[in-house]
């Protein structure tokens, strides 16, 4: 099955156009500018997805994504603390439970945390990850200098479809 028709089976409302909402998570234990508890930043997330739900209706809403925008300066995976991908999974499992089931979420972890982004879906019972440089993997983002390598992108994709999860 070709990516775009396992896209269209994570996301069948709409064929011509997918409404993703983003969930920016504040600073995650961990970052240098971090000043609330985990409690209080499932809280937001879970505050800002219900804010989508009935601003734009739930029919309106292909699927969330949850980031960790708040953590800069971004650090490379190596440099990440396990505190990021445990608060990221903490969130992302209170959204899930609380967004309708037939609403997809997703989680990506910035920048370039592919393998943590697997982990926290894993254990949140999300739908799909968002692998940083899985299709473009240019050097420099918008976060900084990013090292992405083919073997290992396409290494998560395979362990990822083994986990049931959607990796774009």
């Amino acid at each position: 099955m070709c990516i775009m028709e396992r896209f269209r089976l994570l996301f069948p409302r709409h064929s011509l156009a997918n409404l993703v909402c983003m969930l920016h998570l504040p600073p995650l234990p961990g970052s240098p500018q971090s000043r609330l508890s985990p409690e209080q930043i499932t809280d937001h997330a879970c505050q800002q997805a219900e804010r989508y739900l009935r601003v734009m209706g739930a029919e309106a809403v292909d699927a969330f994504l949850v980031e960790n925008m708040g953590d800069l300066p971004y650090v490379l995976p190596a440099d990440m603390g396990p505190e990021t991908a445990t608060c990221m999974a903490v969130a992302c499992r209170q959204v899930r439970n609380q967004v309708p089931k037939d609403i997809p979420v997703g989680v990506q972890v910035l920048a370039g945390a592919n393998r943590e982004a697997l982990a926290v879906a894993k254990a949140a019972g999300l739908q799909f990850v968002r692998a940083e440089g899985f299709v473009f993997r240019k050097e420099k983002t918008r976060t900084g200098f990013c090292r992405f390598i083919l073997g290992s992108s396409l290494k998560l994709k395979r362990i990822s479809c083994k986990n049931g999860k959607q990796t774009f």
